[in-house]
């Protein structure tokens, strides 16, 4: 087995080798002619769809407000998602033997290339995807071939639809067979399928067509019905769906774990519920909140927002260190907060100006989280704020007037 490893090891650092004979003059007349034209060459995060899709975006629209310079891209293989590679090649310029210029640009200047600027950590600091009007769509080819593809599985043409995205850590498992970063640390963000299948009867007893998301997932949800799809266990998979049906479903019911970037791309109005931590919601999103619940283990105290915040960990370890239960939403509260949603949409409502929400937002935006062992301002980690970002008003209730207090 090393003997394999060293081999492959020896062959990878020969073609970087070899590949220098050309990428090495590319990156000196890069730096020649930088004074007159300047020319960028990013690497673009393609191991997950969230990342792929958002930050990829990201660097659609920078470049498209950048006539005077020069863009180039290309992203690690295999991607997460073979779909958004073919999108990607008709409307950016990929070239994937640049990485091996990437490599000698960084080994000469460093890393010289703003990722993070741009991308903003695949957050949408500045309202791209809200303000941009030149997000280029899906072909007609590729409508078609979706609306067929639901017809086949059952959809009625008018028929609205409903996304479920429930996070649980069968992908990430599945990822970690191919390097050695340890994910189960994330696993604090899982919520249970079944607690929301009162949630989903209720979507099919509207006339919605119910399709659970996933593009691997550990437990099914046994429900037989005309109108509802568990899409992760189906053998009509297909890359194309795994993007379009987030792209243009009515609503997307998610417990935001990555996919669901694609709804803040393509302005799908979103549902965000048994999510964590609380100072990293997209508030960037058209949606609605409903996070999970913290709670001192000592006393069984519900965190106050000033505390909720200051507790916002990126590390499921972190809240049982600091003595933080985590309390996921039931189902029956689930359910509430799904009939909530579907009452203002059909009613118009916006619950953005209520009361409750204005306190929560003038409380949450002048606050500071404790994210890597540093105070971060949540002005400068949200940035542009969408008009219908908003929380539930049923979660809201559910929290007692100390969870205003300092």
């Amino acid at each position: 087995m090393r003997s394999i490893l060293n081999s492959h090891l020896f062959f990878q650092r020969a073609r970087f080798l070899l590949n220098g004979l050309w990428a090495l003059p590319v990156v000196i007349i890069i730096f020649v002619i930088s004074p007159i034209i300047k020319i960028h060459i990013f690497p673009l995060n393609s191991v997950r769809i969230g990342h792929f899709v958002s930050d990829s975006i990201h660097f659609l629209i920078y470049a498209r407000s950048t006539p005077n310079e020069l863009f180039f891209f290309w992203y690690p293989k295999p991607s997460a998602n073979k779909f958004w590679e073919k999108y990607l090649s008709r409307n950016l310029n990929i070239f994937q033997p640049l990485k091996y210029v990437t490599f000698y640009q960084e080994k000469i200047f460093g890393r010289s290339y703003h990722y993070d600027e741009i991308t903003s950590q695949s957050r949408d600091l500045r309202g791209d995807f809200t303000l941009s009007k030149n997000i280029p769509g899906f072909t007609d080819h590729e409508d078609n071939f979706a609306y067929n593809w639901l017809k086949i599985h059952g959809w009625k043409p008018g028929q609205e639809i409903v996304c479920l995205m429930v996070r649980d850590s069968q992908y990430l498992d599945s990822l970690q067979g191919n390097n050695s970063l340890d994910y189960s640390y994330h696993n604090y963000r899982d919520s249970d399928i079944k607690s929301y299948r009162k949630s989903v009867e209720y979507l099919l007893s509207q006339n919605y067509f119910v399709i659970r998301m996933g593009k691997v997932m550990k437990t099914p949800l046994h429900l037989e019905h005309e109108s509802f799809l568990d899409y992760p266990f189906l053998e009509t998979k297909d890359d194309l769906m795994d993007v379009w049906l987030l792209a243009n479903c009515n609503l997307c019911i998610s417990t935001l774990f990555g996919p669901d970037e694609i709804c803040g791309v393509f302005q799908t109005k979103c549902l965000f519920i048994n999510h964590l931590p609380i100072a990293g919601l997209p508030s960037w999103a058209d949606g609605c909140h409903a996070p999970k619940v913290l709670r001192w283990a000592h006393n069984k105290r519900a965190l106050s927002l000033y505390e909720s915040i200051e507790n916002s960990y990126l590390y499921g370890h972190e809240y049982k260190d600091n003595n933080i239960d985590i309390i996921d939403l039931n189902e029956l509260e689930i359910e509430q907060i799904v009939k909530e949603m579907i009452k203002n949409i059909k009613q118009g409502y916006n619950p953005s100006l209520g009361e409750k929400n204005l306190k929560f937002k003038e409380i949450f935006f002048q606050s500071k989280a404790n994210i890597k062992n540093s105070n971060v301002s949540l002005k400068s980690l949200h940035g542009y704020v969408h008009p219908n970002f908003h929380m539930s008003e049923i979660w809201l209730l559910k929290m007692s007037e100390e969870f205003y207090l300092k």
